[in-house]
C-alpha cells in the first residue's frame, strides 16, 4: 500500500530559523518524513545553493584565532595543544562535510537545475518590472533568486499534476507571491497532522491491509494451485531422484538407480510462517507435507561372491530397497503484493516468486526409513524400555518404609563422621 504523499517547498529563512539540521527540530523532523516516504522535497538548484552558504558560514569555526591566542601563553606545552587542536580541527571541518552529505542524501529530494525555469524568463521579468511578488522595493527590489526559485517549484507542481506544494518560509516577498499551487504551511501544525492523524492512520490501514494480504495468500495456497504444486512437486522429484542422497541410508555402497514409485504433494497452508512484510512483498517460509516410496537398486554385498586372493568380487549382486516415508520440507516464498483487492486479479503467474527449498526433513526421513536404520532404531527402543522397567523396579524398592531406615542410617553415619556439634570452639 502507498503511503500518503506531499510535495514541500522549504525556503532558506525557514532553513536557518529553525535550526538547520538541529536534532529534534522542523527541518531533521521533516526529513525523517522525507526519508520514509511520507514528503517529497522539491529543491530548485539555487536554493540548495543558498542553504549550503548558510549552512557553512553558521558551522564555521575560525581554528586559526585559537592558535594566534594560545600563543600568547607563552608555556612549553603550547605547540603540542595547538597540534592536538589542529588534529581537531580537521575532525571538525570533516563531520560538517559529512552531516551536510548525510541529510541531502537521505531524504526524498526532487533537484531542479539552474536552467529549469528558462522557459518562464518573460514571465519573472514581468514580475520583476511591475514589482509583484517576490520582487519587493528597497534591498527586496532584485530578489531574482526567489523568483527563480518559486517559479521552479510552480512549474514542477503544473507538470507533474501536483495540486499543492506546501510552502514553508518566514519571507513576507515569498509568502505573499500568489500562485494557485502553492499553499504556505506552518510548521507545528504540518508536524502535528503527520505524528497525529497521518502516519497512525496509515499505519492502522497498512496493518488491516497486510492482515488481509496474509490471508488471502494463505486460501490462494489452500487451493493447491497447479502452478506452485507442479514446481514444488518438480523440486522434490529432482532431490529424490538423485542418488547420493540415499548413500548414508544405504551405507555408502554403490548405487544403481532410483526410482519414485508414489509421491503425494500437499502445500500445507497451515503451516505458513509470515517472515517479513512489506510494502511490496510478503516473505513467507511454507510447509510441503510429502509422502513417497522409493526403490533403490544398489549393491549388494552378502548376496555377491569375494574372492579373497584376487581382492575383487567374482559375482557383484543387486538388490532393491524400498524406503516408504511421510514428511515434509519447506519453500521460501516471496508474494509481490497489489493495491488491487479483486480476488481475480490478486494472484497471477507472477504474484509469486519461489527461493531456496530445506530439504533437511527430508533428509532424515530418508535415513530413518532404511532397513537397518529402523532395526537400530527398534533395538535402542527395547533397551529404553529395559532401562525403564529398571527404574520402575527400583522405585518400587524404595518404600517409605524403607526409606525411613535408610535416612536413620544416614544420621548415624554423620554423627560417627562428625562426633562434635556445629560451632563447638566459638
Amino acid at each position: 500500500m502507498k503511503k500518503p504523499k506531499e510535495y514541500i517547498f522549504i525556503d532558506t529563512s525557514s532553513f536557518r530559523s529553525n535550526g538547520f539540521f538541529k536534532k529534534g527540530e522542523f527541518i531533521q523532523r521533516v526529513f525523517d518524513l522525507s526519508e520514509k516516504g511520507y514528503i517529497t522535497i522539491i529543491m530548485p538548484a539555487i536554493t540548495e545553493h543558498e542553504w549550503k552558504k548558510h549552512y557553512d558560514e553558521n558551522s564555521n569555526f575560525d581554528f586559526n584565532e585559537i592558535e594566534r591566542k594560545a600563543r600568547i601563553f607563552g608555556l612549553d606545552d603550547t605547540d603540542l595543544f595547538i597540534e592536538k587542536y589542529a588534529a581537531q580541527a580537521e575532525d571538525y571541518i570533516q563531520l560538517k562535510k559529512d552531516a551536510w552529505k548525510h541529510h541531502m542524501n537521505r531524504a526524498k529530494i526532487e533537484r531542479l537545475p539552474y536552467e529549469y525555469p528558462s522557459d518562464k524568463l518573460k514571465e519573472i521579468f514581468e514580475k520583476y518590472i511591475s514589482g509583484d511578488k517576490p520582487f519587493g522595493t528597497g534591498k527586496k527590489k532584485h530578489e531574482f533568486p526567489d523568483a527563480f526559485a518559486l517559479a521552479s517549484v510552480v512549474k514542477y507542481a503544473e507538470e507533474n499534476s501536483i495540486d499543492k506544494v506546501i510552502v514553508f518560509s518566514q519571507d513576507k516577498d515569498i509568502t505573499e507571491f500568489s500562485s494557485d499551487k502553492l499553499v504556505l504551511g506552518e510548521p507545528k501544525t504540518f508536524l502535528e497532522r503527520y505524528t497525529l492523524h497521518i502516519i497512525p492512520k496509515f499505519t492502522t490501514i497498512q496493518q488491516e491491509k497486510a492482515d488481509i494480504d496474509t490471508k488471502l495468500l494463505k486460501c490462494y495456497i489452500g487451493t493447491q494451485p497447479s502452478r506452485l504444486l507442479n514446481y514444488v512437486t518438480d523440486e522434490i522429484e529432482e532431490y529424490l531422484q538423485d542418488d547420493s542422497n540415499y548413500s548414508e541410508s544405504l551405507n555408502f555402497i554403490d548405487i544403481d538407480d532410483v526410482e519414485i514409485r508414489k509421491l503425494v504433494v500437499n502445500l500445507n497452508s497451515d503451516n505458513l510462517d509470515i517472515l517479513s512484510i512489506t510494502e511490496d512483498a510478503i516473505e513467507v517460509s511454507l510447509l510441503v507435507d510429502i509422502a513417497a516410496v522409493v526403490s533403490v537398486t544398489h549393491f549388494d554385498e552378502e548376496m555377491s561372491v569375494w574372492d579373497s586372493e584376487e581382492k575383487d568380487y567374482l559375482i557383484k549382486m543387486d538388490t532393491t530397497s524400498e524406503l516408504k516415508f511421510i514428511t515434509s520440507c519447506r519453500v521460501h516464498l516471496s508474494y509481490a503484493r497489489s493495491e488491487e483487492i479483486d480476488i481475480e486479479d490478486y494472484f497471477d503467474e507472477d504474484a509469486i516468486e519461489f527461493g531456496e527449498f530445506d530439504f533437511s526433513n527430508l533428509k532424515d526421513a530418508i535415513l530413518e526409513s532404511a532397513p537397518w536404520y529402523r532395526r537400530f532404531a527398534e533395538e535402542r527402543n527395547n533397551e529404553w524400555k529395559q532401562v525403564v522397567n529398571n527404574h520402575k523396579k527400583l522405585a518400587d524398592m524404595y518404600t517409605p518404609e524403607i526409606v525411613k531406615q535408610m535416612l536413620d542410617l544416614k544420621e548415624k553415619l554423620n554423627k560417627l563422621i562428625n562426633p562434635l556439634p556445629p560451632n563447638v570452639f566459638r
